[in-house]
């Protein structure tokens, strides 16, 4: 199964903390339910969610992905998944760059390597 949620980048730059709680919510639907890409025209970003059960994901979060050149946005990727965030995709604002990260239970996945 495969939902699309879509969400105005305009409602992002006003309040990406509700914006991140509608993907949350419709993850947590169905405990399978993952983000599995993001897709974004001049407007809208486009939010895949699929039945994905092995990625064991806490949230995700809408965020700035700040950096003026690659080294700088790498960097900021390592940094977040150093602290227990993978970066599910990227897409460009008025504003510059956003991400949506996914928060990934670390100690839950090392458990099951």
């Amino acid at each position: 199964m495969i939902k699309i949620i879509e969400i105005n980048i305009s409602e992002i730059l006003l309040d990406e903390a509700a914006c991140s709680e509608i993907i949350n919510r419709a993850c947590s639907r169905h405990s399978s339910w993952r983000v599995t890409g993001i897709c974004a025209d001049d407007s809208i970003v486009f939010i895949v969610v699929e039945d994905a059960p092995g990625l064991k994901v806490k949230n995700y979060r809408l965020a700035p992905l700040a950096g003026e050149n690659k080294e700088e946005i790498a960097a900021e990727i390592k940094s977040r998944y150093d602290c227990g965030f993978t970066t599910t995709g990227s897409f460009m604002t008025c504003n510059g760059r956003y991400a949506l990260f996914a928060e990934v239970d670390l100690k839950q996945e090392q458990e099951t390597e």
